[in-house]
């Protein structure tokens, strides 16, 4: 049994560490599956390096390789002797392990139970040029030597120990791992403070918005107030004008009437021949009293006074307007300001991953162009009356050119640019400082017709 397990052993592929499947031989000499070995070639195809394994030497143009017969032969004679054994064990039945290193530095290729990484062939932990082992290492080229590679290909450079190699690495690896978890508690950290502060920002919105709802709210009830109150006191004016208008005719009436009656003894007077008689009658007649008439209802007083509050109005209506506007655009501009303070990366002293995009300067645009401008033409749309007509729709007809300079990266533009379509592949763009990296959005620029 031992020496069908020597003979396994000796037929053992150093890549794969099972027994010879399809063994081919390189030209240096040494054996392997053909598989493998065309597998481990394959790699290096781009870079035209095709070297053995093990020694190391490299092969000018790729070796065409074919199946030893010879040696699946002998593969053949071995499982058949191996068959007769009562408990055959091959090569690749141990668990896969590293070599063990014993106290002493020396090498233990025993199997260790459990093991995670592939057990590596002996040879690899001996210097493939001299033949000796790496008991040395090299700090300038990151490599394990032998003393004989130290004294010629690495003459001059600072050679130590392996072990003077790991204490260094092991100090460089408790720093790591100290700074790994002094990270993650961080982010625990940070987590947490976030999460208190997405509810309290949540909290804070929602009575933001309620705030905002009952500001509203007042302005109507203000507005809709003094909209009353105006109502009324034009109520009241138009009362008291017609109480006026009904006391003026009545009292017109009233002086017709009496002006009839002079009219009639006017007329009696008139008719009198006895001179005497006349003259009595003419002295004992009295003039009525008549005043100016006052007032007349629509006189120019009154236009003026109805002109004066048409005016009145239309120039609230403009305020209104005009300060619904202006305090608008500063909610907007407040709104925008902090949502694009939130969307900046957040940096530390400890962060070790790259960001896209140029230095802070180029970040910091880049910020600014995506935040959402308010549009002056969309408020004034919002306060101008709708448009009803054909001829009045086309006073505001335009066509938008897209900008693909700072189109988002994943809005695709086309027919020339005026038509954007948001899709989930991401676009190949060029880089541009003008471009949108969060809001899905693209300025666009017009031309009149």
């Amino acid at each position: 049994m031992a020496s069908a397990v020597l003979s396994a052993e000796e037929f053992g592929c150093p890549v794969c560490l099972e027994t010879l499947r399809d063994p081919a031989t390189l030209p240096c000499g040494h054996t392997y599956c053909l598989p493998c070995i065309q597998k481990h070639w394959d790699k290096g195809e781009a870079k035209q390096v095709f070297s053995c394994p093990q020694c190391r030497q490299t092969f000018t143009p790729r070796p065409v390789l074919a199946r030893s017969t010879l040696l699946v032969e002998a593969m053949e004679k071995l499982r058949v002797r191996g068959g007769h054994e009562d408990t055959p064990r091959s090569i690749s039945s141990a668990p896969p392990s590293m070599p063990v290193c014993s106290p002493n530095g020396s090498m233990d290729a025993r199997p260790c139970e459990g093991g995670i990484y592939p057990q590596l062939p002996v040879s690899s932990w001996v210097c493939p040029e001299h033949q000796r082992p790496l008991e040395l290492f090299c700090r300038d080229d990151q490599e394990s030597v032998c003393a004989a590679c130290r004294d010629v290909g690495h003459k001059g450079h600072q050679v130590v120990t392996p072990e003077a190699e790991r204490t260094e690495r092991q100090r460089q690896l408790v720093e790591m791992q100290a700074n790994t978890q002094r990270r993650i508690q961080e982010r625990e950290r940070e987590l947490q403070l976030l999460s208190i502060a997405a509810r309290a920002h949540k909290v804070s919105l929602q009575a933001l918005q309620r705030d905002a709802g009952e500001v509203f709210a007042e302005l109507l009830r203000g507005v809709e107030l003094t909209g009353s109150q105006v109502q009324e006191l034009l109520g009241a004016h138009e009362a008291a004008e017609g109480s006026r208008a009904e006391g003026q005719i009545h009292r017109l009436e009233q002086e017709q009437a009496q002006l009839r009656r002079m009219d009639e003894e006017l007329r009696r007077l008139a008719q009198m021949q006895d001179p005497v008689c006349f003259l009595k009658n003419f002295l004992a007649l009295d003039a009525p009293l008549l005043d100016g008439g006052g007032r007349m209802v629509g006189s120019n007083t009154e236009v003026a006074m109805f002109e004066g509050v048409r005016a009145v109005l239309e120039e609230l209506k403009d305020q209104h307007q005009g300060l619904c506007k202006a305090y608008l655009a500063r909610i907007f501009r407040i709104v925008n300001d902090s949502s694009a303070q939130a969307q900046m990366p957040m940096t530390s002293d400890t962060e070790v991953e790259p960001r896209q995009g140029g230095g802070g300067a180029e970040q910091r645009a880049e910020s600014a162009s995506q935040r959402p401008v308010v549009n002056e033409a969309a408020v004034n749309v919002l306060q101008n009356p709708e448009p009803k007509t054909r001829d009045e729709l086309l006073k505001f007809r335009f066509e938008p050119t897209l900008d693909p300079n700072t189109a988002y990266r994943h809005l695709r533009l086309s027919e020339e640019n005026r038509k954007a379509t948001l899709r989930a592949e991401t676009q190949t763009y060029p880089e541009h400082p003008d471009r949108f990296l969060f809001w899905r959005q693209r300025p666009k620029t017009f031309s009149s017709i």
